[in-house]
């Protein structure tokens, strides 16, 4: 079967993935922690509420509303969810730590370990959307819960909440804002991109990067208000890539799935080596550029196999 990207659909969300994605690879091959490395702070301020909005953003309402909820999880169960089970106990048994019993299991799903957080993460915001389009008012009531859990998650505020909450990953609650606000903006006329959002995002973005080791709630104010004005850039990025503009960075979107849940075991022992500063950075790139590689020659040979099996 041919994998080659096919023209009757828009590459623009599978190159954003790709492109994206690049940064989430050469962001976990750093060894210092967020607040240690500006570069890291820089990166960490926008590529996975990114990725959430778009995820978000491709989600139609009414398409939701066609499917029942087992269907639902049928398809998912069966084309992510499986298969994140499946990476989180091979990563649990090398890097991490294997679960012993059904508590440690279920903390598989409510406190990934490492990277593994989005797909879970991804799914339940998915599953909050499918309720909501069911309910009066479906776009206020999830405004409103993503506010509420950024507010309570995604601040300072956090740091009272009670040590029960903390087996919970605070990203199922913090990060649901971008989720919605990509929904949002595909399903209603109440958010459309305006190029006037470019001013607070350009404002909150010097604004973030001010606050690299300073006040929490300035770094949690500008962190929102920038990622919220990405609803003015990720579509019309969407329409800027419509057309391939590399066969392999199509097809590493279409795989996205795979190359985020197996890169961190390349990434790991880079992070794990904490090396000089730029010889950590030279090797992160480097090892970046080497998984792009792999995934260009795995697009290759699967064009290659494709082509030979039309010929027959």
């Amino acid at each position: 079967m041919s994998v080659r990207p096919r023209r009757s659909r828009s590459a623009g969300p599978d190159q954003l993935k790709a492109l994206l994605l690049v940064l989430v690879i050469f962001g976990h091959t750093f060894a210092e922690r967020l607040d240690d490395s500006f570069t890291k702070w820089l990166i960490y301020g926008f590529h996975m509420p990114a990725f959430l909005f778009l995820s978000g953003y491709l989600l139609r309402a009414e398409r939701l509303q066609e499917r029942s909820y087992p269907e639902l999880l049928t398809d998912y169960g069966r084309r992510m969810l499986l298969p994140w089970l499946a990476v989180s106990l091979l990563w649990a048994s090398t890097f991490g730590v294997f679960p012993t019993d059904l508590r440690a299991v279920a903390e598989l799903f409510t406190a990934p370990q490492w990277h593994l957080w989005y797909v879970p993460v991804l799914f339940a915001m998915i599953s909050l959307t499918w309720l909501a389009v069911r309910l009066p008012h479906p776009f206020l009531l999830l405004a409103g819960t993503a506010a509420v859990g950024w507010l309570i998650w995604g601040t300072p505020l956090a740091e009272q909440l009670p040590p029960q909450l903390d087996l919970v990953d605070d990203r199922y609650f913090s990060y649901l804002v971008w989720f919605v606000a990509g929904f949002s903006a595909r399903n209603t006329a109440a958010l459309r991109p305006h190029p006037a959002l470019l001013i607070p995002g350009l404002l909150a973005a010097a604004v973030y990067s001010y606050s690299y080791q300073g006040s929490d709630w300035l770094a949690a104010i500008s962190f929102l208000v920038l990622n919220l004005c990405l609803v003015t850039i990720v579509p019309a990025a969407l329409d800027e890539l419509r057309e391939p503009r590399a066969g392999w960075l199509v097809f590493m979107g279409q795989q996205s799935l795979w190359v985020y849940l197996f890169h961190a075991f390349a990434t790991e022992p880079l992070r794990d080596a904490d090396l000089p500063t730029l010889v950590q950075r030279t090797a992160g790139l480097a090892l970046t550029a080497l998984i792009c590689a792999v995934v260009a020659l795995w697009y290759f040979r699967s064009e290659s196999k494709a082509r030979s099996a039309e010929r027959v």
